[in-house]
């Protein structure tokens, strides 16, 4: 399982980022190890279409769960399209926010 957290920085010890399609980065990690990787949002300064734009990308990084503060209908969607769950009103720092998603969602 990847997760997607939007993200301020290339990091976990940055803020989430409070919109999804506008996020500067994705950060991509694999809940069991924390291992991740933080890939620049290429629809970040799109006018229009942003949250399509980041939900297509999100979705070609083989995302299972994406993690953020808010997300539009259009970014809902094509999420939805692609059978990625959405977890919205995330705040603090990413890695708070996957622990938070380990202890509800993957309890052993």
């Amino acid at each position: 399982m990847k997760i997607l957290v939007t993200s301020t920085g290339p990091g976990l010890d940055y803020l989430i980022d409070e919109e999804f399609g506008h996020a500067e980065y994705f950060i991509v990690i694999d809940p069991e190890t924390m291992s991740f990787e933080a890939i620049k949002n290429t629809g970040h300064d799109a006018e229009m279409g942003a949250g399509i734009y980041a939900a297509e990308q999100a979705a070609k990084l083989g995302v299972s769960v994406v993690l953020t503060g808010w997300m539009g209908p259009h970014g809902q969607q094509t999420l939805s399209k692609h059978n990625i769950r959405i977890i919205m009103d995330e705040e603090g720092l990413v890695q708070d926010a996957v622990e938070r998603f380990k202890r509800k969602h993957l309890k052993k």
